[in-house]
């Protein structure tokens, strides 16, 4: 489940003003999820999912491939890259009228978020090995089932030795 994002802004500002167009007829219309055919991943490092995609784009090197944007965390942030992400981001969910939920990735115009599903987007894109499931799954109800018989048999083996002595 992606996490939901509040936009951080700078005082004064808000997501309807944060937005600038240019109304000049000659030039087309910008359109912010246009990404020029690169894979953009937009994330925050206080996000628990979007560790873990950052993780899975670092462990199977495709840091060459994809551009992570970082988003700030805080307020207090003070590098200007992360300020310009985060307008940039602002101005990509009103476009596809999303509800600012992150991780996010976007590639000209489509999108998708959540840690898995992203990540089973990119293993289908880069045709790499295996997906990911949603959640790992534990030990079988069988093997656990096996585990505790053996380890009846072990005490009653131990009691009868005792026993006999």
């Amino acid at each position: 489940m992606p996490l939901l994002l509040t936009p951080v802004l700078a005082e004064g500002d808000s997501v309807e003003n944060s937005q600038e167009t240019d109304t000049t007829e000659s030039e087309e219309p910008v359109n912010p999820s246009n990404t020029n055919g690169e894979y953009w991943i937009f994330h925050s490092e206080s996000c628990p999912h979007c560790k873990k995609v950052v993780q899975f784009v670092e462990n199977q090197n495709l840091t060459d491939k994809v551009v992570l944007k970082e988003l700030p965390a805080s307020q207090a942030e003070t590098d200007q890259t992360l300020w310009d992400n985060q307008t940039q981001f602002i101005e990509i969910i009103q476009e596809l009228g999303l509800d600012g939920g992150i991780p996010l990735i976007v590639k000209d115009g489509s999108y998708v978020s959540g840690d898995t599903p992203i990540i089973n987007y990119l293993t289908s894109e880069f045709s790499l090995s295996e997906e990911v499931t949603a959640e790992p799954k534990g030990i079988s109800p069988l093997l656990i089932g096996i585990l505790s018989l053996v380890g009846i048999i072990v005490i009653l083996f131990v009691l009868l030795k005792v026993v006999s002595t």
